[in-house]
């Protein structure tokens, strides 16, 4: 009798691999896409990184295209004209509004 696997999935998929460079890509951390259901474990990813050049090359590629575009969005917050205001409201107290 074979006890079935159990546990995260840790034998090197490249389909799995591709996966994780996709979403990290779109913006999401290694964290949240490791603590999602049938993902394999950051320290697994890391072994993965050390011993799979391909995979290394695909996660560094899409680490460098998250940080540009979190370059992007800080610059897009920066060159935003709206300014934080405080402001007295109907009950008399203050409260900080958005005004453009």
């Amino acid at each position: 009798m074979t006890n079935p696997k159990r546990g995260r999935p840790s034998d090197y998929s490249f389909q799995v691999a591709i996966s994780i460079c996709a979403r990290l890509a779109e913006g999401k951390s290694l964290r949240a896409i490791c603590s999602e259901a049938g993902m394999p474990g950051r320290a697994t990813v890391s072994r993965w990184i050390a011993r799979h050049k391909e995979f290394r090359d695909e996660y560094t590629l899409a680490c460098e295209l998250r940080a540009e575009d979190l370059a992007d969005e800080m610059i897009e917050i920066v060159d935003d004209p709206c300014v934080w205001v405080e402001k007295i409201g109907a009950d008399g107290r203050a409260v900080r509004v958005l005004e453009k």
